[in-house]
């Protein structure tokens, strides 16, 4: 078994997003004009996560499992376009070139290896990495700490009560689709990866490049000696809240941000 596989691609999604923030952070501005989520924006938002995670728990329950699929398909495809819009300036025409490569790929070739080890793992990175980019700056410190306080409840009540989070993973599974990064049959889903970009970002901005070097540490250290853990003796388990392991590796950020 390889150890280590969920840790390399939450340190990944965290790295790829300090860079893409200190590099092309301004790009986005375009789109969001400077605004930015309140205390009260991040608990709607975090309810209306949690009601789409029972929607589609729902849906698979009810045998429509094709239509998490489209959803997933479409939703991708659009960020995928919308990130390389942004980014090609005056070649914009060619952004519709990655969502048709995904698209292709996908159709043809799910159920391959070169999909199930390799292209799907790549999107779903790829996939967190744009959705830090976007959000990352539009959270305030305050609104931060209340998302990720509430996303961590939200994340418990569906792996431990409603198993919305058990059903969701296994029809990604089954799919083929980038909704988690997965290798032998261990996975993470991209809520996870986000979360810890957005951590990272947001103690950029706060604090600087020293403590998002803190935050990018801290959680890798903390989510691999859980993952060995977890992989070793509570397995039994099949799922596990992972939000709450980030959040764990966040408190020593945390704590120096509290200091003066």
């Amino acid at each position: 078994m390889f150890y280590g596989f969920r840790t390399l691609m939450i340190f990944i999604v965290m790295m790829a997003a300090l860079l893409l923030e200190e590099k092309i952070g301004y790009k986005k501005e375009k789109i969001f004009e400077k605004g930015q989520i309140s205390a009260k924006d991040a608990v709607l938002f975090t309810i209306s996560i949690g009601a789409l995670i029972a929607i589609m728990g729902i849906i698979i329950k009810y045998g429509l499992i094709e239509a998490v699929s489209a959803l997933t398909i479409i939703a991708f495809s659009a960020i995928l376009f919308l990130f390389t819009y942004l980014l090609l300036g005056k070649y914009r025409v060619l952004a519709a070139l990655p969502p048709i490569f995904f698209i292709s790929t996908y159709l043809l070739l799910r159920g391959t290896i070169i999909w199930d080890v390799i292209l799907l793992n790549i999107f779903a990175v790829t996939s967190a990495i744009i959705a830090v980019y976007f959000l990352g700056t539009l959270f305030t410190w305050k609104s931060t700490l209340i998302f990720a306080s509430l996303i961590c409840l939200l994340d418990i009540y569906h792996v431990f009560i409603s198993g919305a989070m058990a059903e969701l993973a296994t029809a990604s599974i089954n799919l083929k689709l980038p909704n988690m990064v997965i290798l032998q049959g261990k996975g993470l889903g991209l809520g996870d990866l986000t979360l810890a970009g957005i951590l990272t970002i947001q103690t950029l901005t706060k604090k600087g490049q020293k403590h998002a070097a803190l935050t990018i540490t801290s959680i890798t250290a903390t989510f691999l000696i859980f993952e060995i853990l977890f992989d070793t003796f509570l397995y039994k388990l099949g799922v596990f809240p992972a939000t709450t392991i980030i959040i764990i590796g966040w408190i020593p950020t945390l704590i120096t941000t509290l200091k003066k």
